[in-house]
């Protein structure tokens, strides 16, 4: 006769720093977050689960997690004898380095204090992927690796002092994505704007080469994935753009929407002329004061690395640089910029020049021979920008470089063709 094996369920608070927010049950065996018993404090829960929305903590909890897919996680999974990932972060108490939630078993006296990875961190140590201790070593050797999100290698350490993520490529020893982080902060730098994390080049003790970044949240600053709050308000209605959408909506939560609005249009606008395909709504978010809970403005630009075609191809037509795939609030990124408002936040005459990006990509042999036609698509995609910034839409962007390239077959898309760009400034017809 078959046996049908239990599962076992065990109750833990959701809690924030040391304040209860909700009452939990977890699948012990999975690390899924299977039902809430009760609210204690609905202020104190994740965004995307107030306003009536608690179920939302089981979407929370699993996009908590580090993807399983990630190279750095199998062999971690496997050796500790867990099924997933969520197991994982239920090892570690659901602990992140991005805000101050996390979940304690029920009864038991752990305080925040004992766990906050912010305060706990030490000097010159490295934090990789580990599970915890069994018995009276339970809470000895937690992690924020096991929240740590994305696909790429990572790891916490402190540097003089700072906390700093360093961060892996797709390949070990082929490093667009470090370099391209580079390049956005060689572009926000450029253009004087303040609110963007800064990445530089470093090297993995196995040689490879990644980029390190500092930590913009600490035990008083917390970051609120956008997603949360456009879950938050699922059901209110707002016209406009999902930008706006966006903007109204962190407007309601207390932050100022033109602030917000800004940013987006700034964002969106680097990610535009860089081809980033991967701004979805957990990279970029807003920040509030994690003790009072006040809110503090948009968090820093971060996560840029999957830019400048960093998986290699190439560009069979003009008209694919205006509609690039990506995830984020629209399906192309030329959607996403006629929507932008203003996009004369970024001064296209001040972004690096020529010489400067082709030697920072080849940087890298593998991507040295695509660094100049890189350029190209981007110098390229800046022109769009200014003539955006002149009152046209995409549509009559496109319309008219196909117009002209109609005339002559032969022109090169990658050129950028001055005397043409130039009569957008002069001529809107």
């Amino acid at each position: 006769m078959a046996t049908t094996r239990c599962k076992k369920m065990v109750r833990y608070q959701l809690k924030h720093k040391n304040d209860i927010g909700a009452e939990v049950l977890f699948d012990e065996e999975k690390g899924a977050l299977s039902e809430v018993l009760s609210v204690c404090d609905e202020s104190l829960l994740p965004l995307c689960s107030q306003n009536g929305h608690a179920d939302n903590l089981k979407t929370w909890w699993h996009n908590r997690a580090v993807p399983q897919s990630r190279s750095d996680i199998k062999h971690l999974l496997d050796k500790e004898k867990i099924q997933t990932t969520q197991s994982l972060l239920l090892n570690n108490l659901g602990l992140s380095m991005t805000d101050a939630f996390w979940v304690c078993p029920a009864g038991h006296p752990i305080r925040w204090e004992d766990v906050s990875f912010q305060l706990k961190m030490q000097e010159g140590k490295e934090i990789d992927i580990k599970g915890r201790r069994n018995g009276s070593g339970l809470f000895e050797n937690l992690t924020p690796m096991a929240s740590t999100g994305g696909e790429l290698r990572k790891t916490w350490t402190v540097i003089h002092g700072r906390i700093e993520l360093l961060k892996g490529n797709v390949s070990g020893y082929y490093f667009q994505q470090s370099l391209n982080e580079v390049l956005a902060t060689m572009i926000h730098k450029g253009q004087g704007y303040e609110n963007f994390v800064p990445y530089r080049l470093t090297k993995f003790k196995d040689g490879s080469v990644g980029c390190a970044s500092p930590c913009f949240t600490d035990e008083k600053t917390e970051l609120i994935p956008a997603w949360e709050v456009f879950y938050k308000h699922a059901d209110e209605h707002v016209d406009g753009s999902l930008l706006d959408v966006y903007a109204e909506y962190a407007e309601r939560d207390g932050y100022d929407g033109n602030k917000v609005r800004e940013h987006l249009d700034y964002m969106f606008t680097v990610d535009y002329i860089i081809s980033n395909t991967d701004r979805h709504s957990s990279n970029y978010g807003l920040l509030r004061n994690s003790d009072t809970l006040e809110p503090i403005g948009p968090s820093p630009i971060f996560d840029s690395g999957n830019s400048m075609f960093h998986l290699g191809g190439g560009i069979s037509s003009f008209h694919d640089l205006f509609r690039i795939t990506v995830s984020s609030l629209y399906g192309t990124d030329g959607e996403i910029m006629d929507r932008v408002k203003n996009p004369s936040l970024v001064d296209v005459s001040k972004l690096p020049s020529k010489d400067d990006v082709i030697a920072l990509l080849e940087k890298d042999p593998v991507v040295a021979p695509s660094a100049e036609r890189l350029f190209s698509y981007m110098e390229f995609k800046a022109n769009v920008v200014r003539a955006r910034q002149n009152g046209l839409s995409m549509k009559q962007i496109e319309d008219r470089v196909s117009l002209y390239l109609d005339k002559d077959e032969r022109k090169d898309i990658n050129k950028g063709w001055n005397l043409f760009w130039d009569s957008f400034v002069t001529d809107k017809a």
